[in-house]
């Protein structure tokens, strides 16, 4: 039996219905179960001119992962002061564990983790994220310096990590990083992330997600804002400037 996959559309112009980078894609999505089809409509959520891009009434945005990574490595951080590698318990002789980011998003703390020596594992259950996501990969694994270690490192899978099938065996750690409901600001977001909340919108399910997190891995952390009071009972702080880091589990 054929399995149905999931369409989602891409605007793209005429000149680019060609485009190598254009047909790569469409092979890596269907590899995720989803059927990316290009169309002329402006209007929609992604377009491709070499890149993909998220647009909304704010704007567009595309993700550089390369970038972003080469910032982190010029950092040196060290782990024993940096409040996510402490609650996930990653340290210079211990990384032998995978990541589940269980919200992956635009891949900002994955590729902040993935500097750390950290293996990941990223989910992301909303179409259009994930394909703005497995675009930003296609390029990273073009890198001439990082390509090695995005393609040993990171992994993507759509979907959701409660739904998903992991190999036995391995350890596991799921971080959770959730779209909490939007409160007035006198300050604006950046562009990229008032396109990104307009786009996906607040997780309505967090707390279902999480107890089936704690109930699937070992150890759970979750990502709050640095004053947030949504704290269970058994959890511990990590706290950054304007984040806060709850682990859960052993």
């Amino acid at each position: 039996m054929t399995q149905c996959l999931l369409e989602i559309f891409i605007h793209t112009e005429e000149h680019f219905l060609d485009d190598s980078a254009l047909a790569e894609l469409i092979e890596l999505a269907k590899a995720s179960n989803i059927k990316l089809t290009p169309c002329d409509k402006k209007e929609s959520i992604l377009s491709f001119d070499g890149e993909v891009k998220m647009t909304s009434d704010s704007g567009s945005f595309s993700l550089d992962w390369v970038d972003q990574l080469r910032r982190h490595m010029k950092k040196n951080y060290s782990l024993k002061s940096e409040p996510l590698a402490k609650a996930l318990g990653v340290t210079n002789k211990q990384k032998d564990f995978k990541v589940i980011d269980c919200t992956f998003g635009t891949g900002k703390d994955a590729i902040l983790l993935l500097s750390f020596g950290v293996e990941i594992i990223g989910m992301e259950r909303n179409p259009h994220v994930f394909i703005l996501a497995l675009d930003s990969y296609r390029k990273a694994c073009l890198d001439e310096e990082y390509s090695e270690l995005f393609k040993s490192g990171l992994s993507l899978r759509f979907g959701m990590a409660i739904d998903e099938e992991f190999q036995s065996g391995e350890e596991m750690i799921a971080y959770f990083d959730p779209m909490y409901p939007v409160k007035k600001k006198k300050a604006l977001p950046r562009k990229e992330m008032q396109v990104f909340k307009e786009v996906v919108g607040s997780d309505n399910d967090i707390d279902e997600v999480f107890e089936k997190l704690c109930d699937k891995f070992r150890r759970v952390v979750v990502k709050r804002p640095l004053k947030s009071d949504l704290v269970d009972s058994g959890a511990i702080s990590f706290k950054g400037k304007t984040t806060r880091y709850d682990r859960y589990g052993l």
